[in-house]
């Protein structure tokens, strides 16, 4: 009922994606249709989004996205509706062409989001604030942000860049967040290093756990308390680095499996060669 409300007058783009871009550089209210495909087990599964840029005035922009098809039936018209600064919502949508996926992680550049596609929003908005020493960038690289596709670009001209990657993850009641420095160095015929350093790991209670704590008469000391234990807990992880080095076409493809939400630990076993942190008992 939302978005049929927002769609009189729009310019219908299909499944032509500059079109829907352009329209966007014109403030012009449209709508796109973009399926994309994952890999589950080995098994292809396709995903449909339509997405609907509902209103442009600069330097702000609404979009909407919403499941159109989907193998599981539950989330078929889920919805979730954001507002971005128009650049932001531009880099979004070079992203989305690049990895011809739709990760939830493209989403932090939004000012503010409202829906069911992303009950963690706002949790990953507090984690993915990071402070200048864990946003430091090598003299040589290009700063690619939290955009995994820009990492892509990079490794296809063979240009040194960082990237920033997080994860969430809902956990009986926990938020949790974690943010890995990523980047890509010492290019040498189709190889490369890749490093990952776990830069700030975030647990925040969620609502409904709050909730149940308030119910059985916890303290705001108390929750507090839970909050910080949980937190505490999570820094283990943070600092446990690792290097590798792969094959370029090898890495994009992990790269893009991340950006679509599967990542493994058979991940490194494609690697040449792993060594650090991260590693370590594995060597």
């Amino acid at each position: 009922m939302i978005l049929a409300a927002a769609l009189a007058g729009v310019l219908n783009c299909g499944s032509n994606w500059s079109c829907f871009e352009s329209a966007l550089s014109n403030a012009t209210p449209a709508s796109v249709t973009r399926s994309v495909t994952s890999q589950d087990g080995g098994h292809p599964e396709t995903t449909t989004f339509s997405l609907h840029l509902t209103s442009v005035s600069p330097p702000l922009a609404v979009l909407a996205v919403r499941i159109e098809s989907a193998k599981e039936a539950q989330i078929v018209g889920m919805q979730e509706t954001c507002t971005f600064h128009v650049d932001a919502l531009d880099a979004l949508l070079e992203e989305i062409d690049t990895m011809n996926a739709i990760s939830p992680m493209a989403f932090i550049a939004a000012d503010a989001c409202a829906g069911q596609l992303l009950p963690g929003f706002a949790s990953m908005k507090v984690a993915t604030n990071l402070s200048a020493r864990q946003r430091t960038v090598p003299d040589g690289f290009q700063d690619c942000g939290f955009s995994m596709g820009c990492m892509v670009r990079a490794l296809d001209r063979r240009q040194p860049a960082v990237e920033w990657n997080a994860t969430y993850l809902p956990l009986f009641g926990l938020d949790i967040t974690a943010v890995s420095l990523l980047r890509t160095s010492a290019f040498s015929g189709d190889d490369a290093t890749f490093y990952i350093d776990t830069v700030k790991n975030t647990v925040v209670l969620d609502p409904s756990m709050i909730a149940q704590m308030k119910a059985k008469h916890a303290s705001a000391a108390q929750i507090a308390q839970t909050q910080k234990k949980a937190n505490d807990s999570a820094q283990t992880s943070v600092g446990l680095d690792g290097t590798c080095r792969f094959k370029t076409t090898v890495l994009k493809a992990m790269l893009r499996r991340w950006y679509a939400g599967s990542i493994s630990t058979d991940d490194w076993k494609q690697a040449q060669s792993c060594h650090g942190k991260m590693f370590a008992g594995q060597q």
